[in-house]
């Protein structure tokens, strides 16, 4: 194509020198007849000479066509955006999580300044950056147009446009809007970049990810009530009540003032949300996400809306840090340092974790991961810290998991019950008791009335009751534990060490309400059961002579009591 062009301009400028050759010698055969002939002649070559430079010149014919909407409030990022690109310090860019807005400030934006700029290329990036400039509908320029014959693959294609872009921003000012480039950073960018114009981004992720994050422009949520307000008043198609006001409200508290959400809340108030799944699906469709972040979603949804410290998040949910750092960096998952913490906090946005609870469906199995996590957590790292009260920072975690899973599954009892024996630690006794009825349902519903795992989570019942002072409800509990493990099977050597530690338990139970004869004979059962379980366990890592000094100390207790007893009947 470039050497046709040349060709063009050679024949041209031979054109240009046979005329004057012409003119010169006008008395000879070969120069021009009369005046008339030579000016039409020199006329016909200025038209040529002018389609020539048309020819190889480019334009933008395409134009953005500026539309009115309701645009509320949010005249500081519009300023924002105006001084930063007065700056000429490189592209702007609107960044924040989905429906918060940024498509709506860079349009008013537009609207706002469109006179300054002989053309504005508003250009959505929905099928990517290539695909984008090489779009000859939305992006038209003057002798451009894509055919394979011609230009090969796309990619060759997009210089091309790129180099034409460069070439019309030198002679006129151009604004070039980029809307929902949410793509890694790659040399397609690092091309457009270099055209010499104002550029705007809006995206999804944070601009460290791209490492230009000089001029980046944090879109938040509507603050304060009077904004709210406006908006409302705006967006509403109808007349609303003083009670519609106030649930319209408690939404916009709900949603933290995130715009989407509110315009559907307002515009089908009393409306079934499934209009809205778009949305939820959207928010995660836009990034290729990993197993593992969309693990750490699911985790994170669970969790309390202040958030969790990222080493206590990283230790019991086993995701790497890497795939969090991403999320972050998707704006997915805030991260926000926290000096009492001394770390960072990691938390979902209400309409993020809404959205992750209705997309990947949290369940103790599908979490089964965290919970194990937990309950490893609770027994070796917080039982490490010998003050209780140290140990108030997990209250919020372990209620927040216990809310998330209402209904427990058996195959996970050891790690529900984990979680019920740290509310009894912190003295929540009464939730304690209810969930830990939950437990031991599930499990007599899957494995039976007589079974070694109904024998253990029975006995564990009654620890709940026993370490809330209730010895009758402890007892009964105890004894339908001891009947069960009795009449069971031994499904694995756990049972002995099971009856061993409900023996032990028994005796203190008796002890507790005056019968050191019962007392004993299950303090004597409980140093039978250790020896057998010590016989069969290879590795037992000590638990045997832990159990062993509890059955020892009990011994003592029961005889001082005895002893104590028959002093004061004589």
């Amino acid at each position: 194509m470039r050497g046709e062009k040349d060709q063009e301009q050679a024949l041209l400028e031979w054109r240009w020198h046979q005329l004057h050759l012409r003119r010169k010698y006008r008395d000879t055969a070969a120069g021009f007849s009369d005046p008339e002939s030579e000016r039409q002649a020199f006329r016909q070559w200025k038209e040529d000479v002018k389609e020539f430079k048309d020819s190889r010149e480019y334009r933008i014919l395409s134009e953005y066509q500026l539309a009115e909407e309701i645009f509320v409030g949010r005249d500081e990022y519009l300023a924002q955006v105006e001084t930063a690109l007065d700056s000429d310090s490189g592209p702007v860019i609107l960044y924040g999580i989905a429906g918060i807005g940024k498509s709506a400030i860079a349009r008013a934006y537009v609207r706002r300044v469109h006179a300054r700029y002989d053309h504005i290329l508003f250009l959505s990036c929905d099928a990517g950056l290539q695909n984008m400039i090489c779009d000859d509908y939305h992006v038209t320029i003057s002798n451009l147009k894509y055919s394979r014959k011609q230009y090969g693959n796309r990619k060759r294609y997009f210089q091309i446009k790129c180099e034409a872009l460069i070439r019309i921003a030198k002679e006129k000012r151009l604004l070039l809007v980029i809307d929902g480039f949410n793509e890694p950073f790659d040399r397609d960018m690092e091309k457009l970049l270099t055209v010499p114009c104002d550029i705007l981004i809006t995206t999804r992720l944070h601009p460290s990810v791209w490492g230009i994050g000089k001029n980046g422009i944090h879109v938040e949520e509507l603050k304060t009530e009077e904004e709210w307000e406006q908006f409302t008043e705006n967006y509403r198609n109808r007349e609303l009540s003083s009670e519609d006001r106030e649930k319209l409200l408690q939404y916009w508290k709900k949603v933290q003032g995130h715009t989407w959400k509110m315009i559907f809340r307002i515009r089908w108030l009393g409306s079934p949300e499934e209009v809205s799944t778009d949305f939820e699906e959207d928010l995660f469709r836009r990034f290729p996400l990993k197993k593992e972040e969309q693990q750490a979603l699911m985790y994170l949804s669970v969790m309390p809306v202040q958030g969790i410290p990222k080493r206590l998040f990283l230790k019991i949910s086993q995701i790497p840090e890497s795939a969090v750092n991403r999320l972050v960096g998707f704006l997915l998952v805030r991260s926000i340092r926290n000096e009492q913490w001394k770390d960072e906090l990691l938390s979902l946005h209400p309409v993020v974790a809404e959205a992750a609870v209705k997309v990947f469906s949290p369940s103790p199995i599908n979490c089964s991961r965290l919970l194990k996590g937990m309950e490893q957590y609770l027994l070796r790292e917080a039982a490490k810290e010998n003050d209780i009260g140290k140990r108030t920072y997990l209250e919020p975690y372990v209620f927040s998991l216990l809310k998330a899973f209402p209904e427990p599954v058996p195959w996970l009892a050891s790690a529900f019950y984990e979680l019920v024996t740290f509310l009894c630690i912190q003295g929540y006794y009464l939730e304690a008791e209810e969930y830990s009825l939950h437990i031991f349902h599930a499990v007599e519903s899957y494995y039976g009335e007589i079974h070694q795992t109904t024998g253990e989570m029975a006995f564990k019942t009654s620890d709940v009751y026993f370490c809330g002072l209730k010895f009758p409800s402890a007892q009964r509990w105890y004894l339908k534990g001891l009947a069960i493990m009795e009449n069971c099977g031994v499904s694995s050597r756990k049972y002995w060490y099971m009856r061993a530690v409900i023996n032990v338990r028994a005796a203190a139970v008796y002890r507790h309400i005056g019968n050191t004869e019962l007392a004993m004979i299950h303090a004597d059962a409980a140093l039978k059961y250790i020896g057998n379980y010590k016989q069969e366990s290879v590795s037992d890592n000590g638990e045997t002579e832990v159990l062993r000094e509890l059955c020892m100390m009990e011994n003592v207790k029961i005889n001082l009591l005895d002893v104590i007893t028959k002093t004061l009947l004589i």
